[in-house]
């Protein structure tokens, strides 16, 4: 017996996933993000930033898979990284760059930005936050979070302050920001992130800033599905069952297939001892537009009887004009 793995599901059908993940992969190479992949275990990105003496900066990068939680749970998840920022200004744009596929690609409407600017070090003890006014937020965290809110608010991006986002900060922890969509009921979250510094330690020379984003990857389907009538998902091609009536016409029905195959067509053989009314029902099952159906006669003829399985209609034409037919 295949043991489930502790906290996943299984996707039986991956094709808008595989939608969604390609659309914000061509969104971040368009601002010059690219995929790595790091080690499996006690690896981090700035920690491979380092050790891998990468020059640029900041180092634009994502990572997506399977990744493991403190709990052991495993969970699909997108990780978007900018590595060793200099500016606040690459915070904003950041977190641009994410607000904008939600909105303009995945067309998401009934989500929110929440941000709680928590301060450096010296700003924490006192775990006060920019709702409260900043008055304990150090000068310079001071003009930092004025700028912040300042680009965000010219690159257009709405947003709420939420000290309650500093319930769950880390030591490392600048800024803090998440999106949530009360579409997806108690546990809303699908994104978050933000501003960590990386304290110079044995494995980690130097101090390291990067703003961080991850996409929790459940919940964004679920998202997406809701939406996906809006989307522009690609369709897949009409399929087309080749149905031989008896055994003699398999070695028939294999060859007419790789025939069609060869011309770009999606076919699919049934190869069962069932009646041809079973057999039709289960075409309707699976999805496809026509049945091509071949018979002693037909075989001997050179001829097919193609079945719209959704309007009834029959048409008998000869093999040769089949692909033309299909492509009518």
């Amino acid at each position: 017996m295949i043991s489930r793995v502790r906290s996943t599901k299984d996707l039986l059908d991956l094709r808008l996933s595989n939608f969604v993940s390609d659309q914000l992969k061509k969104h971040l190479r368009r601002y010059n993000f690219i995929e790595i992949q790091t080690k499996v275990k006690d690896s981090s990105i700035p920690k491979a930033y380092v050790e891998n003496s990468i020059e640029q900066s900041p180092w634009k990068v994502y990572t997506y898979g399977l990744n493991e939680n403190e709990k052991g749970q495993q969970k699909t998840q997108f990780c978007i990284e900018s590595v060793n920022i200099e500016s606040i200004v690459q915070e904003a744009l950041f977190i641009k760059i994410l607000d904008s596929f939600f909105h303009e690609t995945m067309l998401l409407e009934n989500y929110v930005l929440k941000i709680n600017f928590i301060g450096c070090q010296e700003c924490q003890p006192s775990k006060t936050s920019a709702e409260k006014g900043n008055s304990k937020l150090c000068r310079r965290c001071k003009k930092d979070w004025d700028t912040l809110q300042k680009h965000l608010s010219i690159l257009y991006v709405s947003f709420v302050v939420d000290a309650s986002l500093n319930k769950n900060q880390t030591a490392n922890s600048k800024m803090i920001f998440e999106f949530a969509s009360r579409d997806l009921g108690a546990k809303s979250k699908f994104c978050a992130g933000g501003h960590y510094e990386f304290a110079k330690q044995a494995d980690m020379p130097e101090n390291i800033h990067s703003v961080v984003a991850k996409i929790d990857w459940e919940n964004l389907l679920k998202l997406a599905e809701k939406n996906q009538n809006k989307l522009a998902i690609p369709q897949d091609p009409a399929l087309n069952l080749i149905i031989p009536m008896t055994t003699k016409q398999h070695t028939l029905a294999i060859l007419f297939a790789n025939q069609l195959h060869n011309q770009g067509l999606c076919v699919d053989v049934l190869l069962e001892k069932a009646s041809l009314e079973n057999m039709i029902k289960k075409a309707n099952k699976m999805g496809a537009k026509f049945a091509l159906i071949l018979g002693e006669d037909g075989q001997k003829s050179g001829l097919v009887t193609i079945k719209n399985i959704k309007t009834g209609h029959e048409a008998i034409v000869k093999q040769v004009d089949v692909i033309k037919t299909l492509r009518a």
